[in-house]
């Protein structure tokens, strides 16, 4: 993600991710009749991780008021200066308590995918 960001010269990256978890998306008409469903895991959806990497440009599209994200991505978009780098690796949110449980309890039954080998505790 580093390299191509270092090479894409852009001001901005953000790792986009398919969604960890399936939702059932639906494609409807204007009446509300549904066309289709189809899980988001078989969908060309993707995601902003919440993983960033910027130039010290990057807060020039910062104006007061802001947050991080919504109002300078547009501005990048805008310019064609952010860059999604994606990422199909294991990712999982934890903004919640019970995402919190969830990696717990990954964590205690050894499921660790977030870890390289050599750094795995010896059990």
């Amino acid at each position: 993600m580093i390299n191509r960001f270092k090479k894409s010269g852009k001001i901005a990256c953000f790792i986009a991710i398919h969604p960890p978890i399936t939702f059932h998306l639906a494609d409807f008409d204007e009446n509300g009749v549904v066309r289709r469903m189809s899980a988001s895991q078989e969908s060309e959806i993707w995601i902003n991780g919440g993983y960033f990497i910027f130039r010290k440009r990057y807060s020039d599209y910062i104006q007061e008021g802001d947050e991080l994200v919504v109002q300078p991505f547009k501005r990048l978009i805008e310019r064609g200066e952010l860059m999604a780098y994606r990422y199909e690796g294991f990712w999982r949110a934890m903004d919640t308590l019970r995402d919190r449980q969830v990696l717990e309890e990954m964590t205690e039954r050894g499921d660790t995918p977030w870890q390289l080998n050599d750094n795995v505790p010896s059990q």
